[in-house]
């Protein structure tokens, strides 16, 4: 079962620098991010729905209870696919979530600059389009973002993938 929390903005304001550096470090060893595209089947929406995800899963959930009291999120136990591993637990942030830890430890990552980078970008730029349809060209930008993320993770290239990563700027 998902355990939720909205976070502590005033004690993530106060966090000492090491604190930030290690919960950095935390997630450049056990962390991913990732962009989800949900499909509309309900006919409610013309367009796909895109998330931001930052997941940090870990076997001792000491470290993530206390990210999620500051950050907020979800803990999700997990468990093991072989008999062999232990129970784990994911914390998961979304969207504006998200975007506020990776903003947090950004100063920090080592490993995983880019794909954080991205991601920040990512949330930064997305926007409601109210009642009218999402421009085309706003949604190849956050696939682009989706495809440069999914291969910086080392997922497999779908063959409709972009021959060459570009890292774009751009705000939509």
């Amino acid at each position: 079962m998902r355990k939720a929390s909205q976070g502590n903005a005033s004690a993530i304001a106060t966090l000492r620098r090491e604190d930030v550096a290690y919960l950095a470090g935390f997630f450049d060893g056990e962390g991913s991010v990732t962009i989800n595209r949900m499909k509309r089947a309900d006919g409610r929406s013309k367009t796909d729905s895109y998330t931001l995800h930052a997941v940090i899963g870990n076997t001792d959930p000491t470290v993530l209870v206390w990210a999620q009291s500051l950050f907020g999120g979800y803990l999700i136990p997990r468990e093991p696919r072989n008999k062999r591993h232990r129970s784990s637990v994911q914390w998961m942030l979304q969207n504006q979530w998200a975007l506020r830890f990776l903003e947090t430890i950004r100063p920090y990552v080592r490993m995983k600059t880019t794909v954080v980078d991205v991601a920040i970008n990512f949330q930064r730029a997305m926007r409601k389009h109210g009642p009218k349809r999402t421009p085309p060209e706003v949604i190849a930008w956050r696939e682009e973002q989706r495809d440069t993320i999914r291969l910086m993770n080392g997922r497999h290239k779908r063959t409709d993938d972009p021959p060459t990563i570009r890292v774009s700027q751009e705000v939509h």
